[in-house]
């Protein structure tokens, strides 16, 4: 398997799209950076599918460009905006460290450089029905999904990868589980990705109400996969435990 920028990929989580993903699929990549789970949807809908990868960052859109031209991904249609709620410029706070961690949202604790991009909703970008989606953008996934739901009121079934990351979210002014339940209400079934052990699923429900908000300086490195799916169920081949 191999690396981009020197990270190991998400072993069980690539292994869920590949196994969801059918030929002729329709994909959508946001918060793409330079290209791997890109390439991973591209591979899986083929020729006849469409991957749709959305990266606001100009250096990491160069190499998304690149990436995409030299595996020869015809099937890939690239854009260079953020994925909002609200349609309009927004700044983007870059990390000069850590090219995956550029977010939309201020951090006094963490003054960095910005950049202005645009920002596009979903709603406004994709015409017609997907089938899977992946969220990826520092907190802001929340925001992304209210921009996307007339995409997702199409897209009856659909599966979705979004990364859950406490700090970020708190950071951004949400609790930490507001994203889950607003899922949970969309329908969708949630599972917690624990790749650790030989990969577990377990499933959250409305559980997580009775879950307190972490808050906690020490969480900034906490974070964790979800795979979300509606009208479509999980493979059994995966261990699944209810939570």
């Amino acid at each position: 398997m191999e690396e981009m920028n020197g990270i190991a990929p998400d072993l069980l989580e690539i292994e869920l799209v590949r196994g969801y993903l059918q030929p002729g699929d329709v994909a959508v990549d946001v918060g793409a950076c330079t290209g791997l789970y890109t390439k991973v949807c591209a591979d899986a809908v083929g020729p006849a599918g469409t991957v749709h990868a959305i990266e606001p960052d100009a250096t990491n859109f160069r190499k998304l460009l690149q990436y995409v031209a030299s595996h020869g991904l015809e099937n890939v249609r690239m854009y260079m905006h953020a994925s909002v709620e609200k349609a309009g410029p927004q700044k983007l706070y870059l990390n000069k460290d850590n090219s995956g961690d550029h977010h939309t949202w201020e951090d006094p604790d963490d003054l960095r450089e910005s950049v202005e991009v645009a920002g596009i909703l979903l709603d406004s970008l994709i015409e017609d029905s997907v089938q899977f989606i992946k969220i990826d953008v520092q907190g802001a996934e929340l925001e992304v999904l209210r921009g996307a739901e007339k995409l997702m009121e199409r897209s009856r079934t659909l599966a979705m990868l979004i990364e859950w990351w406490p700090y970020g979210l708190l950071k951004n002014g949400q609790g930490t589980m507001d994203m889950i339940r607003y899922l949970i209400r969309l329908g969708f079934d949630v599972y917690y990705i624990d790749s650790s052990g030989g990969g577990f699923l377990y499933k959250l429900d409305e559980i997580v109400n009775l879950v307190p908000d972490y808050g906690r300086r020490d969480l900034a490195d906490v974070w964790a996969n979800l795979w979300c799916l509606r009208g479509v169920a999980l493979k059994r081949d995966y261990r699944e435990i209810d939570s």
